[in-house]
């Protein structure tokens, strides 16, 4: 088995795609940013959205998107990878030699609903790009699905509200982020993990839950 990450061009996946047809047991998955972002977003925030592979021009960001919908890609991932904001500071790096990562982890799911509203997707897919394809590649038993006898990990969300990111509501212990300043059409309201609440919207939540390492 194997397993390709940051998937950035509709090239690759075409050559991958090709490998599954042959019947080589072999999936992929791409990011939030590659979906929702371009090479634009350097130009203007500079080493926030510096990341490997980088950002693509919006032709080719057109022709990732069209091999989602396409069911060509199996799963979402965050790939963070945040640093403190000295490692992307320009005063410190040029672009060339600054960190590069995106600080996303906290918005994947947020950025697939905002690219489900814009593309009309059903949310039943996004479930299973972002939660069931993952489980089911890596083996992780009770994950991915909602019903009896599974583990009851949930996300509250609500389309009837907007979320805008600021330092102030950036988890992460570094308030650096290329979605920073960015609208989302959506709002995470509450999480649930195993059954137990771990975030509620507009309440301080200590409850950190139990965390238990996933074997595939």
């Amino acid at each position: 088995p194997l397993h390709f990450v940051h998937i950035s061009s509709a090239q690759s996946v075409q050559i991958i795609t090709k490998a599954k047809q042959q019947g080589m047991d072999v999936t992929l998955e791409t990011c939030p940013h590659y979906l929702l972002c371009t090479m634009s977003d350097l130009e203007t925030k500079g080493a926030a959205a510096k990341c490997a592979p980088p950002l693509r021009d919006e032709r080719e960001n057109r022709r990732l998107i069209e091999s989602l919908l396409e069911d060509k890609i199996d799963m979402i991932t965050s790939d963070h990878s945040p640093c403190p904001p000295e490692l992307k500071d320009p005063a410190n790096f040029s672009l060339r030699k600054a960190w590069g990562g995106i600080n996303g982890g906290q918005f994947t799911l947020l950025s697939m609903i905002e690219l489900a509203i814009k593309h009309d997707i059903p949310f039943e897919r996004i479930a299973k790009w972002t939660a069931s394809n993952p489980a089911k590649r890596f083996h992780l038993a009770d994950k991915g699905e909602i019903r009896v006898g599974m583990d009851a990990d949930l996300a509250i969300i609500s389309l009837d509200q907007a979320h805008t990111v600021t330092a102030e509501n950036l988890f992460s212990r570094h308030k650096q982020s290329l979605y920073m300043d960015h609208t989302f059409p959506c709002r995470i309201i509450g999480t649930i993990n195993r059954g137990t609440p771990i975030y509620q919207a507009d309440k301080d939540t200590k409850n950190t839950g139990k965390g238990k390492w996933l074997r595939g």
